[in-house]
């Protein structure tokens, strides 16, 4: 892979994810991540505390998925209005960006997908697009603009799971910081929707949720929760010495620059 002009926020970003090109020792749990999902259609709880690159793996997974084709609107649960009809509208919105084609100028998928996450995010505006707006009307119709948020939700996923089945593909919705659907008005009902969903089978619908308060994801998820589902909870490996060595020495070299051993013995000593 041939990468130009690698800028320093690019490659050692400081809270931010990372880019699937510049990770550093993520490519084994990445790789379960996309053979979980893609392939056997397992649904993930990714736990592990802040600043550990939950996010990062997530996405770099999506973005290979995305690449192969599949639907994979990423939503951060902490980000804009603490409510479920917000949630339901920030992915109905995704999923027009992708039907929309507004897209389509974007031809690297790691690209797309971190401007489709600063989306979710609520972070840039996609919705000024005519025809996305047009799309959007189709997936969440007017006249469903003042049913109860998990009624909206619901019938988005329903969408994405009829877009996924048109596609011969799967739709991986994945949820950010899902923590923080604890603390929403609604979080019950929508814990019971989501629930009920989950233990569906062979759906063409997968979750992946990630959460930095691993106490709190814990209890969402734990036996005989709201949320309590047949998935799988990942936690991610450590990054191992050779390979901060061979990540960082490579991230250097990127930007036309060279770090020392001794440096990077620092660094992890740090």
């Amino acid at each position: 892979m041939v990468i130009a002009n690698a800028h320093s926020d690019d490659v050692l970003p400081v809270g931010p994810p990372v880019a699937l090109e510049y990770q550093i020792g993520r490519n084994a749990d990445i790789e379960r991540l996309r053979l979980s999902l893609g392939q056997h259609g397992e649904d993930i709880v990714l736990v592990d505390v802040r600043r550990t690159g939950k996010t990062t793996v997530a996405l770099c997974a999506l973005e290979e998925l995305s690449a192969a084709g599949h639907v994979v609107p990423p939503i951060d649960a902490r980000a804009n209005a603490p409510a479920t009809v917000d949630l339901a509208q920030r992915l109905a919105q995704q999923l027009a960006a992708h039907d929309s084609g507004v897209l389509s100028a974007i031809s690297n998928s790691g690209q797309m997908l971190r401007t489709l996450y600063e989306h979710g995010r609520g972070t840039i505006g996609l919705i000024g697009d005519a025809q996305l707006r047009t799309t959007l009307e189709t997936i969440l119709p007017a006249t469903l603009r003042e049913a109860s948020g998990t009624d909206q939700l619901a019938h988005v996923l329903g969408r994405a799971e009829a877009v996924a089945t048109a596609r011969g593909v799967r739709a991986i919705v994945f949820i950010d910081e899902v923590q923080a659907i604890g603390a929403w008005p609604d979080s019950q009902a929508l814990q019971s929707m989501l629930r009920e969903r989950l233990r569906r089978s062979g759906g063409r619908v997968g979750y992946l949720f990630a959460g930095s308060e691993p106490t709190a994801v814990q209890t969402l998820f734990r036996r005989g929760s709201a949320l309590d589902f047949q998935g799988i909870e990942h936690h991610l490996d450590p990054i191992t010495t050779p390979a901060w060595f061979e990540g960082l020495t490579r991230a250097f070299r990127l930007l036309d620059a060279t770090i020392a051993e001794a440096a990077i013995e620092t660094i992890l000593e740090a």
